[in-house]
């Protein structure tokens, strides 16, 4: 933080709850959800571990009035999204790993990182998990090496597993997968922590 600013053109007042409330915020800013705690997993309590205490402090500010925005977080926890069926609630109980199309997931966690397990179904988290190691490559070569410890194949004989894992990417994402010449995917190893 460095001399206070003189430029007010970007000051706006806004209507506040309890007197007048400023932002440099365009109303249009104002409305995104770019709170970066609204896309972490460490928000909120789970289960043993406790929640977030800088989002705690940002709650407390807010009720008192002030807004602050979190532009970067060095404790941020990604939320890894499942569409959960009955038939793979016994996929998720220690090491299994998750497939991902794409690079974005490489590029956006490492060993050692704390992940939420997020039920799309029910919109909660029903888990925690460390990344223990992440792949990045063609999607047939990631099927055939890791498919058979995916949460979905465990227990399935490796050649099996790449077939099943391969078709289920397919039926995931073949809108995306038609116009490809070749596919990427990530695969992202987990441990369940909670």
């Amino acid at each position: 933080m460095g001399e206070p600013e003189s430029n007010m053109r970007r000051l706006k007042r806004v209507p506040g709850v309890e007197g007048l409330t400023f932002t440099l915020e365009t109303a249009a800013e104002q409305e995104k959800d770019n709170l970066l705690c609204n896309f972490c997993a460490w928000r909120d309590k789970h289960g043993e571990l406790q929640a977030c205490p800088k989002h705690r402090v940002l709650k407390r500010y807010a009720k008192g009035g002030v807004g602050l925005l979190v532009r970067t977080c060095e404790t941020y926890q990604p939320i890894l999204t499942f569409r959960i069926t009955k038939a793979m609630q016994g996929g998720f109980e220690s090491k299994f790993n998750t497939f991902r199309l794409g690079s974005t997931w490489y590029n956006r966690v490492s060993p050692g990182n704390i992940v939420g397990l997020f039920d799309v179904g029910r919109k909660e988290i029903f888990g925690k998990a460390t990344v223990m190691a992440t792949y990045n490559g063609d999607m047939e070569e990631m099927c055939f090496d890791h498919a058979h410890l995916n949460h979905l194949f465990i227990g399935v004989e490796q050649e099996e597993a790449a077939e099943r894992m391969e078709l289920a990417m397919r039926n995931a994402y073949g809108h995306i997968l038609k116009h490809r010449q070749n596919t990427v995917c990530t695969v992202i190893d987990l441990e369940r922590i909670t």
